[in-house]
């Protein structure tokens, strides 16, 4: 791993590298413009270190002057000038390379490739205009004080000193700058035409210029031959193909020029340099303002095409109009969003695809943006072909001319149809919260006072028939919050997809029978007819038993609930090929169409009014809904409106000949024979002692034997000498916990007949799978009922029985 002096010391050595590569190539440019020198051997018509020092300059950074400085001092060293000369003449190159580079990159924003008409405009004036004036200036000076040249040929010096470097400047520079730049041209991606250009461009240049030179103006003709190949290099190449011809023709010229051919020999040499040097300097000025423009052309046209692009295939749709409203521009978006192509579209007023009853809206829009408004997600709706309305957000911009009159306006329109939806869904889930909450509020309500009121009825002193009514009443209020609050936690576990099905082969009348049980009581007490019809032969399902029963006892429920007294209830279920077809219907006040569509909701309820007779949270449907999908089942509800009852259509598949109970071998040799004794040995174990002395009681209810523990060690004492049948172990004693309680039981020997049973107020599945690997064989939740406790002793025996 290099250390950082390490990489010090690397990039030290490669700053070196670069400065004595940059001093030699300053050196060899050196002498070759020295070569064209003819006024003063000091003095040339060329002179290419211009053009190397500022590309070098610009591409590496001001870092690299010294290369400049020390390639320029050795060049001038070596042609036999003094060392203040050649240190005064080296000064002045570097500082109009410095010079040139700060102009060009803070005042222009200069770019290397040369591809805008600006940076053209900048490298003639900052480089070739004006910076070279500073080596003119400092070089000739030093050539005059050194004794090298007379003060009288000071102009004419700085003069072809200044034609030299502005020369190197526009020919130089710009090759290097623009294939040193990065750039898409490739050669080698056009081939055969690049070389065709280079290849008859050397042809014409041999033509031109090495011909014996013709005396008058007609030997000048043949110098424009060249700039169809700067055109030609310019339009397909950009600058590169530009620069490069113009150095290579440049180059030829100069060499036929000081050799005696060509048209710029047929007059004196001083004159002929001159013209020569104007030559270039036009030659480098078109073909560099012709490649910057035509580059800046493509990438006009590239950029308009991307936002035509854009435009075109934007989900949006974007139309524009003038100021009387008539469309001139239909993009893709809006013929998808209206229906209608461009083609039926431009020419026509706006105003077909506005509503009747919104037709203001358009003069309205219009008005706003000649007074040069701007409108944002304006929201309103509009006409698709086929008749339909679409919910649309508009932004309207204005368009302006070059003068800056505002002559139409830019619209782009979004659909916010499905948005709309969802916020009118978000209200009216918003509605139904607070309804539900009122509802909630009211349902808690309601049994407290019967509660309160029972309650001070024992608390005066009431004889026995008194209390007897009152605790009566208490416990069916005490029942009526705890199915509140059951299915308020039934509904958030289906919700979360914490519920996970215990299922069983069972047939459909142990379900039926199950459900019809627990309303048992409901239709009696409304005096109601219940008819229950079921195919002769069993039908067998695989089923969670508890939560299957739960769907029917909701829907008969609901029945009871909305059908007036003395009505009829009628379940009948029937086998269709692979599937049971359960109905529940009965004669109540039905269900208004309206609400058939959402009527298995989350807290959706026919009765809204005030009164509220008839109670409920509205989650007894979506808990039918959820849990026969579990079922992999289906569930619909029919009615014929106000008053015409309800029903409510069940379909479940029926089980394969192949499933099998799900009980494993271990927890079916724990139930006990199927001779029930006469009393159960019952262990009661909970830490809560009120708890523990009140399920005893339930259990003495019942006639059977109980003993009570309130701790883990007590317990495992007890069980040891009492041997019970069931234990009834609260899971979260203090102490040692429940699981480890359970865990210890197992493992005595005369405890492997003992069905351990779990209570607790924990009752997600999650919750049941800790217990089960415990070792518990069974899982109830607190507060136990009397009927629960009943069927767990029954299920003992009967092993399809299920709580």
């Amino acid at each position: 791993m290099p250390t950082d002096r390490d990489k010090r010391k690397y990039l030290d050595s490669r700053y070196t590298v670069t400065i004595l590569a940059l001093a030699l190539v300053y050196f060899c440019g050196a002498k070759l413009g020295l070569a064209m020198a003819f006024e003063a051997e000091q003095v040339t018509v060329v002179w290419p270190p211009t053009g190397i020092a500022l590309a070098a300059v610009v591409l590496f950074g001001y870092r690299v002057w010294p290369g400049v400085l020390l390639g320029a001092f050795l060049a001038n060293i070596t042609a036999h000038e003094t060392i203040a000369t050649a240190s005064g003449i080296a000064i002045g190159n570097t500082l109009e390379a410095l010079a040139a580079a700060i102009m060009l990159q803070r005042f222009a924003g200069f770019e290397c490739s040369i591809s805008r008409v600006r940076d053209v405009a900048s490298l003639v004036i900052f480089s070739a205009i004006l910076s070279t004036m500073i080596s003119a200036t400092v070089g000739v000076t030093s050539l005059c004080l050194g004794g090298v040249q007379p003060w009288d040929s000071y102009r004419s010096l700085w003069q072809l000193w200044w034609l030299g470097d502005a020369t190197g400047a526009l020919t130089f520079a710009p090759v290097l700058l623009a294939w040193g730049a990065r750039s898409r041209f490739s050669a080698a991606s056009y081939g055969i035409e690049f070389l065709a250009l280079l290849g008859l461009l050397a042809i014409a240049c041999a033509v031109i210029f090495f011909r014996v030179p013709a005396a008058g103006i007609s030997g000048y003709f043949f110098v424009y031959l060249i700039f169809p190949f700067v055109i030609w290099a310019s339009l397909r190449f950009g600058q590169r193909g530009a620069t490069l011809v113009t150095l290579i023709a440049l180059c030829i010229a100069i060499r036929s020029t000081i050799h005696g051919s060509g048209p710029f020999a047929a007059v004196s040499a001083d004159e002929g340099l001159t013209l020569l040097q104007v030559f270039a300097a036009v030659m480098a000025m078109t073909g560099l303002l012709l490649a910057a423009a035509i580059t800046e052309r493509k990438r006009a046209e590239e950029d308009k095409s991307f936002l035509a692009s854009i435009v075109q295939f934007s989900e949006d749709a974007i139309i524009g109009k003038d100021l009387n409203g008539i469309i001139n521009f239909w993009n893709g978006g809006a013929e998808r969003l209206y229906g209608y192509s461009s083609a039926e579209a431009i020419g026509r007023s706006s105003t077909f695809i506005v509503p009747d009853d919104r037709q203001q809206e358009e003069t309205q829009i219009l008005g706003r943006l000649r007074r040069g408004e701007r409108i944002e997600h304006y929201e309103t709706v509009r006409m698709a072909k086929d008749g339909h309305k679409i919910d649309i957000s508009l932004t309207i911009s204005p368009i302006r001319d070059n003068k800056g009159h505002i002559i139409g306006a830019a619209k782009v329109a979004r659909d916010i149809t499905e948005w709309k939806r969802a916020e009118k869904a978000l209200k009216e889930a918003d509605r139904h919260k607070d309804e539900f909450l009122a509802m909630l509020a009211h349902e808690l309500r309601n049994p407290l006072a019967p509660l309160s009121n029972a309650l001070y009825i024992v608390e005066s002193g009431a004889d026995a028939e008194q209390a007897a009514k009152a605790y009566a009443i208490m416990r069916r209020q005490v029942q009526q919050m705890t199915r509140l609050v059951d299915d308020l936690l039934d509904a958030s576990r289906i919700s979360h997809g914490k519920v996970e099905l215990r299922k069983e082969r069972i047939t459909l009348a142990e379900v039926i029978n199950s459900a019809v049980e627990t309303v048992k009581p409901a239709i009696e007490r409304n005096q109601h007819t219940l008819s229950v019809q079921l195919p002769e032969q069993s039908l067998w399902l695989n089923v969670d038993l508890t939560r299957l029963s739960q769907v029917f006892a909701n829907l008969l429920n609901n029945a009871a609930k909305y059908t007036p007294p003395g009505g009829y209830v009628l379940l009948r279920a029937e086998k269709q090929e692979n599937s049971v077809i359960v109905r529940v219907s009965d004669t109540g006040v039905g269900i208004p169409s309206a609400m058939l569509s959402r009527i298995f909701d989350l807290f959706a309820q026919v009765d809204n009014s005030i009164e509220r007779t008839r109670g409920g949270l509205g989650i007894g449907l979506t808990l039918v809904k959820n849990l026969v999908e579990m079922h992999e089942g289906t569930v619909e509800a029919n009615s014929k409106g106000t008053g015409q009852g309800s029903e409510f259509i069940v379909r479940l598949p029926l089980a394969s000949s192949s499933s099998q109970n799900d009980r494993t071998d271990e927890q079916e040799s724990r139930y006990l024979s199927k001779t029930m004794p006469e009393r159960l040995r019952v262990l009661v174990v909970d830490d809560h002692k009120i708890l523990a002395e009140t399920l005893g009681c339930m259990v003495e209810l019942l006639e059977h034997e109980v003993k009570l523990a309130h701790d883990g060690d007590s317990a495992i004492a007890l069980a040891k000498s009492f041997l019970p049948h069931v234990i009834l172990l609260d899971i979260g004693l203090s102490g040692m916990s429940g699981y480890e309680v359970c865990r210890q039981l197992r493992a005595q020997a005369a405890l492997k007949d003992c069905i351990i049973v779990a209570q607790t107020g924990w009752g997600q599945e999650e919750h049941r799978q800790h217990s089960q690997a415990a070792g518990f064989d069974r899982h109830l939740v607190k507060p136990i009922k009397l009927e629960t406790l009943e069927r767990l002793f029954l299920s003992l025996y009967r092993p399809s029985f299920e709580i």
